[in-house]
């Protein structure tokens, strides 16, 4: 039986901030200063003495909900409380990282990797927030765009050097050889790229925008982790993907499920447009919601211009009752003078 992915060494890379970070600071990797925490009133004193914004994390797997951007001290405290006092994500939160927030683009980096060797997917940037202007509270992810026309390639490239493969060079040194997808959130700052944190699998929204790139079938690619390098260029489509997620109303918070889905085949009717389910279910022979985010609509064009305008023109053809999705998605990539927040 053949598998893909990292063994329970390798992945806790992204199942422990702490450990991540413990990793990341040893090896010189760029991150952002931090403290670990297993006790509360020491992390409640901390707060106190350090000030904020800072960004409070619970070490372990949270659903993505365990990383609170606190702009202001009762935020702060309000995270710290809930993670390791109330314990609302269980052992999760018995151990809390509280790091300094740093300010810039936020992008995304994803890698195919076997031990030291790694296929560099194209670079890709999400959009978290429920709102237009990144407003509202945080999601799974809004949409998704690839490539990102505002980094250079001397960017890219160290991005690449310093932060991917020094990171697989860092977990070779302690007898982990990684095989299998690594996704990091990295932070453009003034003084660099900075990373935020590692994920041990493909990112969503991102990766449906990258699969719309791909030329190649996803398992051959796969398949390349064993026998890389192989000829990047020759993987993708040239152009730009865009993906937008159709969630249900009142996503991230409570909502309904069980409503019923109309347009998906009208969409797909587009030329470039593929639809991908998510939160979806068929019940008494239709179709309907059955989660938050319900579906990516996304599309590939010439320009960044062209997959967005085929990709919203694919999500009018889309209807359930509630759906709510964002008009904005991209606007980093169309204006090279403005900044993403986090």
């Amino acid at each position: 039986l053949r598998v893909f992915g990292p063994d329970k060494a390798g992945a806790a890379l992204e199942g422990s901030k702490a450990f991540a970070k413990e990793l990341m600071t040893s090896a010189g990797i760029p991150t952002a200063q931090h403290r670990t925490f297993t006790n509360a009133k020491l992390a409640f004193a901390y707060l106190e003495a350090h000030g904020v914004p800072v960004v409070v994390k619970a070490d372990g797997n949270a659903a993505g909900k365990g990383a609170i951007v606190a702009l202001d001290m009762q935020t702060a405290r309000d995270a710290v409380q809930q993670m390791m006092v109330e314990r609302v994500f269980g052992e999760a939160g018995d151990v809390v990282v509280i790091e300094d927030y740093v300010q810039g683009d936020e992008i995304g980096a994803t890698a195919i990797c076997h031990g030291t060797h790694y296929l560099p997917l194209a670079l890709s940037q999400d959009h978290k927030r429920i709102f237009d202007n990144d407003q509202g509270p945080n999601t799974g992810g809004m949409g998704a765009y690839a490539p990102l026309p505002f980094v250079s390639r001397e960017q890219e490239a160290t991005i690449w050097r310093n932060i991917m493969a020094s990171t697989l060079q860092a977990l070779k040194a302690r007898g982990i050889l990684f095989t299998g997808v690594l996704y990091s959130n990295i932070m453009l700052t003034e003084r660099g790229p900075v990373v935020l944190e590692h994920n041990t699998r493909f990112g969503d929204p991102e990766t449906q925008a990258l699969m719309l790139l791909l030329r190649e079938d996803l398992i051959n690619v796969l398949d390349f982790a064993e026998t890389l390098p192989v000829k990047r260029d020759t993987l993708w489509h040239p152009g730009y993907a865009m993906s937008l997620t159709l969630a249900s109303g009142g996503y991230p918070g409570s909502y309904r499920s069980g409503i019923p889905i109309t347009g998906i085949e009208e969409a797909e009717q587009l030329e470039g447009v593929q639809v991908f389910h998510a939160g979806t279910a068929f019940k008494d022979g239709h179709l309907v919601t059955a989660g938050g985010r319900v579906l990516s609509v996304t599309a590939r064009g010439e320009t960044l211009q062209d997959a967005a305008n085929l990709a919203y023109e694919a999500a009018k053809h889309i209807s359930f009752e509630g759906m709510q999705y964002r008009r904005d998605i991209g606007k980093r990539g169309f204006d090279p003078t403005g900044i993403v927040g986090a």
